[in-house]
């Protein structure tokens, strides 16, 4: 819930601007495309066709093709900074932040599963959240999660991604 609701908000400020926004903010609903629990689910609705005017809009080929790159780069937003493990995204990710991650779709080459090998997870922080907090969870020290991400203290900001190395 909490990554179709972030997910739902970038791909929402992509859109403010492009499309008249009836409610700025992310809604929820009961939906069962919105209930898979394995994936972030979203329902982007861009207008509505009982409305003469969203209709007009609609009708444009290049309306539907600003709407199409709106939602793109809220998605692309998405997963660069919530990389899920094992993807692309997360291998720019962890490159960026100058740290050795294999993506690897195949068994892993012996060089790969090396550079794998020190890294069993990546973590969003979400507001409230501690150093320790993150470090008891996942049953590492405080200091090999500053150690892995390049950190000199413990204060953390909200949506920054964390390293997590193995145990």
């Amino acid at each position: 819930m909490q990554a179709s609701k972030q997910i739902g908000h970038d791909v929402l400020g992509a859109l403010k601007g492009i499309i008249n926004l009836y409610k700025p903010q992310v809604q929820h609903a009961n939906f069962v495309v919105l209930r898979s629990p394995d994936v972030p689910s979203i329902l982007v609705e861009t207008a509505f066709i009982s409305n003469r005017h969203d209709e007009r809009l609609l009708r444009s080929v290049r309306y539907r093709g600003k709407i199409a790159r709106a939602i793109l780069v809220g998605v692309r937003r998405y997963f660069e900074t919530t990389p899920p493990q094992g993807t692309w995204f997360a291998k720019q990710w962890a490159r960026k932040h100058g740290i050795k991650l294999a993506v690897t779709s195949a068994p892993a080459e012996p060089a790969a599963q090396q550079a794998d090998a020190g890294v069993q997870d990546l973590h969003r922080v979400n507001s409230g959240e501690t150093l320790s907090g993150i470090a008891q969870r996942y049953g590492v020290s405080i200091d090999a999660i500053k150690s892995a991400n390049n950190m000199d203290s413990n204060m953390l900001r909200a949506g920054s991604m964390l390293a997590i190395p193995t145990g």
